[in-house]
């Protein structure tokens, strides 16, 4: 009896675990987020990635977004990804074989109007000071991406 209240308590501590880790990794974005998030990040150069599923231009993107938050100090550049699906369960699925190694964020569809995002993908690019510098609308290619990286970088 006591072996099987310690395999119940050792399953639900490993549970609370991951849904901790889910938690901070994939929250719902809220009107203020993600002024809280950049002011959280200035002095860094940051991309937001309005992205979904769906979208196989998104596709392409995202493993170039992954090797830059690789390429790159944590203390230079923010990658943060917002899902514009629909379905949070839906990204939940993609992430299981795509892992992604940037912060995440769901946008529900009240608030998806709220960005103004015309196109998927659509990134926009914030330099050291918190400005909005770019707004890209559609695929954009690795080498426009590491280009204009490099240049925030530099500023």
């Amino acid at each position: 009896m006591n072996s099987v209240r310690v395999a119940l308590a050792a399953a639900l501590v490993i549970l609370l675990a991951c849904s901790q880790a889910w938690a901070s990794s994939f929250t719902a974005m809220q009107p203020d987020t993600l002024d809280k998030v950049l002011a959280e990040s200035k002095g860094k150069v940051v991309l937001v990635n309005f992205w979904a599923t769906w979208c196989q231009p998104c596709r392409i993107e995202i493993p170039e977004l992954i090797r830059l938050r690789q390429e790159h100090s944590e203390a230079d550049l923010e990658v943060i990804g917002i899902s514009l699906d629909n379905n949070p369960g839906v990204v939940d699925s993609f992430l299981k074989k795509n892992p992604i190694n940037y912060r995440l964020f769901w946008a529900p569809p009240t608030l998806q109007r709220a960005f103004a995002v015309q196109a998927v993908p659509t990134i926009f690019f914030y330099n050291r000071e918190g400005q909005r510098v770019w707004t890209q609308k559609g695929l954009m290619r690795s080498e426009q991406l590491k280009d204009m990286v490099k240049t925030l970088l530099a500023q």
